[in-house]
């Protein structure tokens, strides 16, 4: 404010007086503020665009433990879908970011690796929002601890006992008299695509049963996925009529002699004849389930066939069947089933297949890899398990939901019916029970070298089998 009787001809002749080298430095200031005053308006703001804003996960995978001639295959059917969502913009404007590890098949070693994550001040555990995991080691022995975290764990295992939210604690009579413990602790956070070990079991022992089945034999490992769904499959062929010949252990480890000798000791014991029409369940990956299957053609009665849980049944089967193969006739063609929550890799029927055949294609070629390289079943169930964990997100994108752990598990348990296009049967979660389906498919080793697709079963999901 001009001082009180300053006239103005005072206020011109001061700024008059002024040297000239005073006035130069003044405008040159005036003009410095007001070109930044006039960049400052004129030049935008940064502001995030779509492509930088980030959905951040972690994975464990299998590429070089016992489960990796199974697990490399997944692997690539979680990792190429990522890369094919990024390249298409994301899920509604997100990118995925993944940080995953191999953890050979180690449990313990799982535990390590999240353990890590969690004092990993780069990529800490508490941005992730899911974790994409593998076995039913991991998977058992995180669930607690993700639980704890809130972080959804999509797994390929299909273990009953990580399908209840809640704890189970119960005692199961067997056919042979003996009592099964059914103890867990609850998987609220776990969550997979496939038809869960217990359910595909019996709708095994149901196949069995409708093929003309007497008697049925259990042949498996003593890894968590293999021993697991056995009380289920023997009490539920109890249930419709069915004899239990016995068990004989196959380990994932064994040689194709070694299996043969195995299997070769167990039926002298259990002491079979044709008249028994023999069927054997095998639960294995498919290196060993085949092996276990060329013994079995080999020393059972004739007449004898077999069913083979998710892992030991594949595109691989038919041919890894006449390799080494020194008995007559074929040990796999027409004796050999398998339960497949998921269709084979190529097979156009469904919808959804077209997708994966292209995007598999895709990354084969950029890599300059083998066309056939993980062209199978292995590869359905990685894309089928991220297909369900995007469905779930871009619902909440869609809903103006935050993209969180919690959210994303109460997305999964009121998403109502998820459709993989046919991938699968039509699945679903409620915040009680993750047995997301009560059926799945059969198919059978065909005389053409190919799987051949022979029907699609089901079972009720019984509220008292909930959690084995």
């Amino acid at each position: 404010m001009r001082p009180k009787n300053f006239p103005i001809h005072r206020e011109r002749k001061v700024l008059y007086n002024m040297s000239k080298a005073t006035l130069y430095s003044f405008f040159a200031i005036l003009g410095i503020l007001l070109t930044a005053s006039l960049t400052a308006c004129t030049t935008p703001i940064d502001k995030p665009k779509p492509q930088d804003k980030f959905i951040y996960v972690k994975g464990l995978f299998d590429l070089t433990g016992a489960t990796s001639d199974v697990g490399v295959s997944y692997s690539r059917g979680v990792l190429d879908s990522i890369e094919e969502t990024n390249a298409n913009g994301g899920i509604e404007g997100y990118k995925i970011d993944i940080d995953w590890k191999d953890y050979g098949y180690v449990a313990n070693k799982a535990v390590e690796i999240y353990d890590a994550w969690k004092k990993d001040t780069d990529k800490p555990l508490s941005g992730a929002v899911t974790i994409f995991g593998w076995g039913t080691g991991d998977s058992v022995i995180l669930s607690p601890k993700v639980a704890e975290d809130k972080i959804p764990y999509v797994s390929a295992s299909y273990a009953g006992s990580l399908a209840s939210p809640q704890a189970v604690n119960k005692e199961v009579d067997l056919p042979d008299g003996s009592k099964h413990v059914v103890e867990t602790k609850g998987a609220p956070y776990n969550f997979f695509a496939g038809t869960d070990y217990s359910t595909s079991i019996r709708l095994a022992m149901q196949f069995i049963k409708d093929s003309g089945g007497k008697k049925v034999a259990f042949i498996y490992c003593n890894a968590g996925y293999c021993k697991e769904p056995i009380p289920a499959g023997k009490t539920f062929a109890k249930e419709i009529g069915l004899e239990i010949a016995g068990d004989i252990e196959v380990n994932l480890d064994f040689t194709r002699e070694q299996a043969s000798d195995a299997i070769k000791a167990g039926l002298e014991k259990l002491q079979v004849s044709e008249a028994d029409n023999l069927w054997a369940w095998l639960g294995n990956t498919a290196k060993t389930a085949v092996y276990s299957a060329q013994g079995f053609a080999k020393h059972a009665p004739t007449n004898a066939r077999m069913i083979s849980n998710v892992w030991g049944f594949d595109e691989s089967v038919p041919g890894r069947c006449k390799d080494g193969w020194d008995g007559s006739g074929d040990a796999c063609v027409d004796k050999l089933f398998g339960v497949m929550p998921f269709a084979a890799f190529g097979d156009l029927n469904y919808p959804e297949m077209k997708s994966v055949v292209v995007q598999h294609k895709k990354y084969r070629d950029q890599a300059k890899e083998d066309a056939t390289l993980y062209a199978d079943v292995r590869y359905i169930q990685g894309y089928a398990s991220f297909l369900i964990w995007r469905r779930v997100v871009e619902k909440l994108l869609k809903d103006g939901k935050e993209v969180t752990g919690p959210n994303i598990k109460e997305a999964f348990e009121s998403f109502g019916t998820l459709s993989t296009g046919g991938l699968t049967l039509n699945l679903g979660f409620t915040a009680d029970n993750h047995r997301p389906s009560s059926g799945a498919l059969i198919y059978a080793v065909g005389g053409d070298g190919k799987l051949s697709y022979k029907k699609e079963v089901s079972v009720s999901l019984k509220p008292e089998w909930k959690g084995w």
